[in-house]
């Protein structure tokens, strides 16, 4: 569980329509919304893109740990959004799954050794 935090949700507006999209998924309205995602839906309208942390503040979030489309209806346009979802390797979580991954690996092939071939020494073991 300690990889959740090392995923980052990239939010962006990536089309605009006057009739529904004929996709089948699911339309968020804009009313329905909570405070916070109301901001990152008007900010990803006005041409921003949002690198965030948690998808807690993007409509569906807990539709799809993989990201996918999200569309919100506001007054008579129905906005299409992108929802990506990435690993982050270069922030401190993803930097800890992968220093807990290498561990892992490290145990597990000293484990081997010591039960298959504890008779040869390592240049760095002394004593013995």
């Amino acid at each position: 569980m300690a990889c959740i935090g090392a995923f980052d949700h990239q939010f962006a507006l990536d089309s605009s329509a006057k009739s529904q999209p004929s996709s089948g998924q699911h339309v968020f309205h804009y009313e329905n919304l909570n405070e916070d995602q109301k901001h990152v839906v008007d900010g990803a309208i006005g041409g921003k893109q949002y690198t965030l942390d948690t998808a807690t503040t993007i409509p569906g979030h807990g539709q799809s740990l993989t990201g996918g489309k999200v569309t919100v209806v506001k007054g008579d346009t129905y906005y299409t959004f992108s929802h990506e979802t990435y690993f982050a390797a270069t922030k401190p979580p993803g930097l800890a799954v992968i220093a807990l991954v290498l561990g892992g690996i490290v145990a597990i092939i000293e484990g081997i050794r010591r039960q298959h071939f504890s008779h040869r020494r390592l240049p760095w073991q002394v004593g013995g």
